[in-house]
């Protein structure tokens, strides 16, 4: 997108800001509780899509206690499930689950299904970022049920998407790809294009965890288009930092680095833990493969705090298995084994297939490394397993030359 067109997305933001801040102090100064609450709910939408998150925050906390006053419980389940949305990009999680279960009581007392939904389908959000993907998939089935009952269609995407990312999660790529190809037909039929966005990328992530990086690649570059067309921040530093994997993996590291390291400065101004921590591991492992070993140690660590304070297991699972790596790299073998082994009961506890099986095929590599054969070939043939249960081509390559290597 030009430099232009970015100016026009940011000031057709400054202009519907302005037109709120005005009608907030307009309704405040004639009395009008109901107004000032729309008007500031409004504009806790507007800041949270510009990537203003406290400021976002302290609107729909301002109209949450409005429509206390005005004892209008339906305002009220809206404005928590905005203070959700929010903590929830802020990183945090805990506080985001309480408003969405907040939310979601005053939805069902008063029969609002899709209200009911959307926090339905958050909560299964916090579930995956928790580990818990059968719990997080209920909510999502639960969620479309409800999405579907009512003919909603921009919500039947939402929780495709969601569900798609569960498949994802659990390496069942065929599937995952179905439910992102079907989220995008609609986010198209409806016009909405944040929504395309969101599932060009996914999509591009799954073609790059096949190989397919051509593909992947011009789905991400037409995912960032989109979002910066449309000045949505965190889309924009979530596929800055996928380009950034795909860049590392074509062995493009100057321009992983720079894609990361812009990722990262988004998501910080934004605001965004989760985000933060992500372009941290992204970074480090551009700097593994640069050989820069003491960055690439003090960015995990770094994300790995952030991670273990949101209680994003997911995270923090990937990020052992990356520490466990700098070690090996560094030839502190027993110390590359100690996390990886952490990585491996967090992955399994979670469910997460594809960092299982990468985890266990360091720990084969690394097994035989240090001379244990036997326990080299347990670990690469339950990797191996993991593999055939799933969809999942990274790693097998270097999977089936250990293997051979060993002889087995």
């Amino acid at each position: 997108m030009s430099n232009k067109g970015t100016e026009a997305a940011r000031d057709a933001w400054e202009a519907a800001i302005a037109e709120q801040l005005e009608e907030a102090g307009r309704s405040h100064a004639r009395g009008d509780l109901a107004a000032e609450a729309a008007a500031q709910c409004s504009l806790g939408l507007l800041y949270e899509r510009r990537g203003e998150l406290a400021e976002a925050h302290r609107r729909h906390a301002e109209a949450l206690r409005l429509h206390g006053e005005l004892q209008d419980s339906a305002g009220q389940a809206d404005d928590l499930g905005n203070l959700g949305t929010v903590r929830y990009a802020a990183g945090d999680l805990a506080g985001a689950q309480s408003a969405y279960r907040a939310a979601q009581a005053l939805h069902h007392a008063r029969h609002d299904g899709l209200g009911e939904a959307r926090d339905l389908g958050n909560l299964g959000l916090i579930a995956r970022d928790q580990g818990d993907l059968a719990r997080a998939m209920s909510y999502h089935q639960a969620a479309l049920k409800l999405h579907r009952a009512a003919g909603d269609l921009q919500g039947e995407a939402n929780q495709l998407g969601n569900i798609a990312l569960v498949l994802q999660v659990s390496g069942r790529l065929d599937d995952a790809l179905r439910y992102h190809q079907g989220a995008l037909v609609i986010y198209r039929q409806v016009g909405d294009r944040a929504g395309q966005a969101r599932s060009l990328g996914n999509l591009a992530g799954i073609r790059r965890a096949r190989g397919e990086l051509e593909a992947a690649e011009e789905g991400l570059r037409g995912a960032l288009a989109l979002h910066r067309e449309l000045g949505d921040r965190q889309g924009e530093a979530t596929q800055l930092g996928n380009l950034g994997l795909l860049l590392r993996a074509r062995g493009d590291l100057e321009g992983a680095r720079r894609h990361h390291e812009e990722a990262l400065a988004l998501h910080r101004a934004i605001g965004s833990r989760a985000g933060e921590a992500d372009s941290l591991t992204n970074l480090a492992l551009a700097r593994m493969a640069a050989d820069d070993l003491s960055g690439a140690t003090a960015d995990l660590k770094a994300a790995l705090e952030i991670y273990r304070q949101m209680g994003h297991r997911q995270g923090a699972g990937a990020t052992l298995t990356n520490l466990g790596l700098v070690h090996k790299r560094q030839g502190e073998l027993g110390l590359a084994a100690y996390y990886m082994r952490q990585a491996l009961e967090l992955h399994r506890l979670t469910g997460n297939r594809p960092g299982e099986a990468n985890t266990l095929i360091n720990l084969g590599l690394l097994d035989a490394q240090q001379g244990d054969r036997e326990a080299a070939l347990t670990d690469l043939r339950q990797a191996r397993a993991v593999l055939d249960e799933s969809d999942l081509a990274l790693g097998r390559d270097v999977l089936e030359e250990a293997l051979r290597e060993l002889g087995a």
